[in-house]
């Protein structure tokens, strides 16, 4: 299976400032399908097509984009597949992740994962139209703290502030003029709902957000700290910590060489790949060496 990733930078079209852009990532796109069927690799070739992420195209004043910005506009991106055998022109409502690219292509290539991912493969969504898990939350994350300055652009020990008449010039200002404005933030969205949390050793709950995305699918009445939506903070809250709490560290499934001998016998296979790779990935017979 041949897979090709077209990657371009537009939102959904829908806003005039974006939708010259929006039109000529679709003729980029018609060039490159239209390349593939011309080439007979139709039927043994997955097309992916998704965005690093969006841009404030003069939403709520703004352009550009931002660290700890989680509205839609930043964090809703494309994500198109085209499958030999998929269902066509089918469109699945619930929340994905650019996470779940990964083990969607891996199932799709009959390839087991070697490594630690928190992603969900959509074969079922792709293959079968079905949607599989409505309820699904989506997690999203930027900014930084206040105490540790290295991060922020701009901050001496990066290359410091450039020129003014740079491009970035106002953008990096404030980050260094006010930091709280980039704090740490993260997001857990639904269907219907989103909260975005931010955080900072200066200020625990700077301007965090809530949003009923059912009646305002443009975040502009935060509902962060009305009593009436007290419960769904709470879920919200709970869904985020537990987030956080599985995929905040993982274990490496290759003994570092570095590891002073320990294991005093490394654990390998027939194939030759490492233990626990093997065993994770295939459930192969193990033998001692």
């Amino acid at each position: 299976m041949l897979c090709i990733f077209f990657f371009f930078q537009a939102e959904d079209g829908i806003r005039d400032a974006q939708e010259s852009r929006g039109l000529g990532d679709v003729y980029k796109r018609q060039l490159l399908l239209a390349a593939v069927d011309e080439y007979n690799f139709r039927d043994s070739t997955t097309v992916a097509i998704f965005a690093d992420h969006g841009d404030y195209a003069g939403d709520y004043g703004l352009v550009e984009k931002w660290p700890s910005g989680l509205e839609d506009v930043l964090t809703r991106v494309p994500l198109i597949v085209r499958v030999p055998g998929g269902v066509e022109a089918n469109v699945i409502s619930s929340p994905v992740q650019l996470f779940d690219i990964v083990p969607t292509l891996l199932e799709l290539a009959g390839i087991n994962a070697t490594h630690v991912h928190f992603g969900k493969s959509l074969v079922p969504q792709i293959l079968e139209g079905r949607d599989v898990d409505p309820g699904r939350a989506v997690f999203a994350e930027g900014g930084y703290g206040t105490n540790e300055p290295r991060d922020f652009e701009g901050d001496a020990s990066n290359g410091g502030m450039p020129r003014k008449e740079f491009i970035y010039y106002p953008k990096l200002l404030q980050q260094q003029q006010e930091r709280l404005s980039v704090c740490r933030a993260a997001s857990v969205r639904t269907a219907r709902y989103k909260l975005v949390l931010r955080t900072d050793p200066k200020d625990l709950d700077h301007d965090s957000e809530l949003y009923d995305l059912e009646h305002d699918p443009r975040e502009l009445d935060n509902l962060y700290g009305n009593s009436s939506y007290a419960a769904i903070t709470a879920e919200l809250k709970h869904k985020l910590f537990l987030w956080y709490m599985q995929t905040s560290d993982v274990t490496p499934w290759l003994v570092d060489a570095r590891n002073g001998g320990w294991p005093p016998r490394m654990l390998a296979t027939t194939s030759g790949y490492a233990a626990d790779v093997a065993w994770d990935t295939s459930n192969k017979p193990i033998v001692w060496k």
